[in-house]
């Protein structure tokens, strides 16, 4: 939850690709839908998530800056838990 909203998969996919700009916490950080990337020119510092056992919520996006500089580093990788951030 980020204030007070939680991740909802009811947006449509038109919906989020036309989004213009993400919100906001209160600390500045944006949070939103990577599918909004493209249209807001960068990716939010939350990006929305729905983890393995259907919980939605957030992950920071520099969790998936890894470095990963070939497909077997990548691939080595894989099994690596990824904090799923439903409150912040």
């Amino acid at each position: 939850m980020i204030n007070g909203k939680r991740y909802s998969s009811d947006h449509t996919l038109t919906e989020i690709q036309s989004q213009t700009v993400y919100e906001k916490n209160e600390n500045g950080e944006t949070f939103g839908s990577e599918l909004s990337a493209e249209t807001i020119g960068h990716e939010p510092d939350f990006i929305a998530a729905i983890g393995t056992n259907d919980v939605e919520g957030y992950v920071r996006s520099s969790n998936f800056d890894t470095g990963v500089t070939s497909p077997v580093y990548a691939l080595s990788r894989v099994n690596e838990p990824i904090q799923v951030l439903n409150a912040l």
